[in-house]
């Protein structure tokens, strides 16, 4: 995807991609046409401006990448947080199975529905 500029003629050109609008943009002579917009009036001719590397598209494409590698603070402050309380209910989950095998002798069925209780009360979100 490239930019070009009008270089003779007059048309319409569908811009949704880029900019969200419903309108049909007017171009003339001199206007730039920016890659990934479509021709919905009469031909024109163009002339290139810019190739990929420099076009307003390649430019909404390295800040979409951006703001995807960007994480926020709640996102870094959940993962510390996730990182210190797993290996603790982990460690909570087996010291229970360890508790009601050996302390309170419990059958085989009760022993892992004190794992999943434990599990379930810690991390809700797989109870649906």
């Amino acid at each position: 995807l490239v930019s070009f500029a009008v270089k003779d003629g007059v048309g319409a050109t569908d811009e949704s991609l880029l900019t969200g609008e419903t309108t049909y943009a007017l171009k003339t002579e001199g206007d730039k046409v920016f890659g990934g917009t479509r021709n919905r009036g009469s031909p024109f001719f163009m002339k290139t401006t810019a190739t990929y590397s420099n076009s307003l598209f390649a430019l909404m494409t390295s800040q979409l990448q951006n703001a995807l590698e960007k994480k926020g603070n709640l996102e870094l402050a959940s993962k510390k947080f996730a990182a210190i309380f797993t290996p603790i209910t982990l460690a909570t989950a087996a010291l229970s199975w360890i508790i009601g095998y050996y302390k309170d002798s419990l059958r085989s069925q009760q022993l892992w529905e004190r794992v999943l209780s434990v599990l379930m009360s810690a991390t809700p979100c797989p109870a649906g």
